[in-house]
């Protein structure tokens, strides 16, 4: 890890792991953090399954710098500069084929919010707190921050929280749709074990249904590449294995 850009990449087999490392900052992110976000989500090996992303020292992520921003938000162009940096981390990680978890302890504020949303799943601990404040700060988010957030926990659901900027705790995120399941210890134990089950299925299957599951909540009308998509997969050395594992009762290797 570089000294300046506090966020580790560690590897468990078939689950590879993002960390903010900030922990002095409750992982207050920077410029160099987002840059090396996009680095690892862009890169990361052909044969990683799933994607942990998670937050060192009991917080998941304060959101951005606030003496960062204070010369990243000079004027409008070095505004849109660091928009530019920010979406296109977000869009690593949302874009990437295999599924995503968040692991959130403590605090997830602001940017880091918007990082947790753009993953698929979000485990949080009975301290996870979340919040969107940029009502406080006379602050606007993008629209792909926006979409995001819209996306987990429906429009009306984000108007509010983007209106009040109040702090949503575990089970309300659990009762809302903010995540999807709460851990009984840190989130990151959780999170892992999530994603060693999801790593041992179909890795055809998880792409397809990624892809299907967007288009559906897109509302896209049907096209030839959806049965593209079920085609392939049942041509696949996966579903060959699944159907021989199903006959023999018992549990597919899918390599």
């Amino acid at each position: 890890m570089a000294v300046d850009d506090h966020v580790r990449w560690t590897r468990h087999g078939r689950v590879g792991r993002i960390t903010l490392d900030r922990p002095e900052r409750r992982n207050a992110l920077t410029e160099a953090m987002w840059t090396r976000l996009a680095e690892l989500a862009t890169g990361l090996p052909d044969d990683v399954r799933v994607l942990v992303v998670d937050g060192a020292g009991g917080a998941f992520s304060s959101g951005n710098d606030i003496e960062m921003l204070q010369t990243s938000l000079t004027g409008p162009e070095a505004t849109r500069r660091f928009h530019e940096l920010l979406d296109r981390a977000l869009r690593a990680v949302r874009d990437l084929p295999i599924p995503t978890i968040a692991a959130v302890d403590g605090v997830c504020f602001g940017a880091g919010l918007m990082l947790a949303t753009v993953c698929d799943l979000r485990v949080a601990a009975a301290n996870a707190r979340f919040c969107a404040p940029p009502a406080k700060l006379g602050l606007v988010y993008g629209i792909g921050e926006t979409r995001a957030l819209v996306e987990v926990v429906g429009p009306a659901r984000a108007k509010e929280l983007l209106f009040t900027a109040r702090v949503v705790d575990c089970a309300e995120a659990v009762r809302i749709g903010l995540a999807e399941r709460a851990a009984d210890g840190p989130a990151g134990d959780a999170a892992m074990k999530l994603a060693e089950e999801i790593a041992a299925l179909s890795v055809v299957t998880h792409r397809a249904s990624k892809l299907l599951v967007a288009a559906a909540a897109a509302r896209l009308p049907h096209a030839p590449w959806m049965e593209e998509l079920r085609d392939q997969a049942v041509a696949s050395d996966d579903f060959r294995e699944g159907r021989a594992a199903f006959f023999a009762k018992r549990r597919p290797d899918f390599g």
